[in-house]
């Protein structure tokens, strides 16, 4: 049995195209955050492909700190 025979069929899956759309993330960050345990690992689905568990993927995103961005002041001249 491989892993890919235990994922539920209502899984929602996304590979990597759709999170480099869907989440504004490059593959290249993807993976250096994997490597590091700070993002959730790729199930295998194929030989050569991979993908995510998209439940995973939004419980990633809502445990990230928010960014605050503040607004820059202009000085009078």
């Amino acid at each position: 049995m491989h892993e890919h025979d235990l994922i539920r069929p209502s899984l929602k899956l996304l590979r990597m195209r759709d999170l480099t759309s869907e989440y504004g993330l490059s593959p290249a960050t993807v993976y250096r955050w994997i490597g590091e345990g700070s993002f959730p690992p790729p199930i295998t689905i194929g030989s050569n492909s991979v993908a995510w568990n998209r439940e995973e993927i939004e419980e990633w995103r809502l445990s990230r700190p928010r960014a605050s961005i503040k607004q820059a002041t202009r000085r009078s001249a």
